[in-house]
């Protein structure tokens, strides 16, 4: 009975189940596969940091200019601030292209090793193995879910981990600029985070359902190419037609889903984004109308807090988009080890030729 369930667990029109709880056990040894790249790795989150911190230096340069060498009239200090802003979009834009050859690198290099270990155990497994399973779904181990944990290894722990620290220095830099405005600007994150919980659910839940049917069409494709022969023998080409067609449906529906509630995102967060400059407009006009506060607001600081508010919320986009990825590559995460952790029926031994 066990072989048939998960003969039937395995055939192209059953849905495999990737609603697996997430395994950080599985994840660590995941991660073993960017030691041989630790140095690139490192040397790249430097070159991000550097990159990230600068660049949060412009409004920091701007509300200078607004506030002391625009009524100054100091021509000087203006040219002096806007040779620095170029020098600082230089040096990011060199730390960009070199963290975006690095990625790419370690990157592939991720793929070439896990789907060389993976090729290497699938010619060791015995034909049991590829008797229970179509081959369309090992193809899609063997390609579709290591380009997607590649990618979470490789871009996305190194843009966490820089994302997480623009968060911190955007809020150090708001506070030296003024409290009160850092808490106004703050007002909207509660609503942003819970907007982005309700939304990342059934995100997730949209690409499971994606990854589902993209395996039950590439499993169905494998077995039509194979068996060709057989399908014009016993003429059932109008049979395999519909069956495809029915697949193919599934695929391209539960695509537009997960892209429709990708797409949603964004709108809720120029809403919310939008809101908070607003706040803050007001509150800086209310304070430039009363001049008996002892610490007035000045336009400079305005113009300043408005522009850390639209690059606050793209690093909380994207620690949030991280953590709905490694959510998500539970599921292939557990697939991947599951292959290449399937037992040997036959094992050479260590000193064989």
């Amino acid at each position: 009975m066990k072989g048939v369930s998960q003969m039937a667990r395995n055939r192209y029109d059953v849905d495999e189940n990737l609603e697996a709880p997430f395994d950080f056990g599985q994840f660590r040894d995941l991660l073993n596969y960017t030691r041989p790249y630790t140095r690139k790795l490192v040397l790249t989150l430097i070159a991000m940091i550097i990159a990230s911190a600068l660049n949060l230096l412009a409004p920091i340069i701007l509300m200078q200019a607004i506030n002391v060498a625009i009524p100054q009239k100091n021509i000087t200090s203006l040219l002096l601030m806007a040779g620095t802003y170029a020098v600082i979009v230089v040096i990011v834009a060199l730390m960009t292209a070199f963290r975006m050859k690095n990625m790419n690198r370690v990157g592939q290099s991720i793929i070439h090793d896990i789907r060389l270990d993976m090729f290497r155990h699938l010619q060791k497994l015995p034909f049991t193995y590829f008797d229970d399973r179509p081959h369309g779904k090992i193809l899609v181990r063997l390609v579709n879910y290591v380009n997607h944990v590649s990618d979470l290894l490789s871009n996305g722990l190194v843009n966490s981990m820089v994302d997480l620290l623009s968060l911190v220095i955007i809020v150090i830099y708001m506070l030296m600029v003024d409290p009160v405005l850092t808490l106004y600007a703050l007002v909207g994150l509660p609503f942003l985070i819970l907007g982005i919980m309700l939304l990342k659910n059934a995100q997730r839940r949209a690409q499971r359902v994606f990854s589902m049917k993209n395996s039950n069409l590439n499993a169905y494709t494998q077995e039509s190419l194979i068996g060709m022969t057989v399908t014009q023998v016993f003429a059932r080409e109008a049979v395999n037609r519909d069956i495809y067609a029915r697949l193919n449906e599934d695929h391209r529906s539960s695509w537009l889903r997960s892209i429709m509630l990708n797409l949603a995102m964004w709108p809720f967060i120029d809403a919310v984004s939008n809101a908070t400059v607003a706040l803050l407009y007001a509150a800086g006009a209310l304070w430039l109308r009363d001049k008996t506060t002892s610490d007035p607001i000045s336009v400079g600081a305005i113009v300043a807090f408005v522009a850390y508010v639209w690059r606050f919320w793209a690093p909380v986009i994207n620690l949030a988009n991280f953590y709905n990825a490694m959510i998500n590559s539970a599921a292939y995460i557990e697939r991947i080890f599951e292959f290449l952790h399937e037992p040997l029926v036959i094992e050479d031994q260590p000193d064989a030729a």
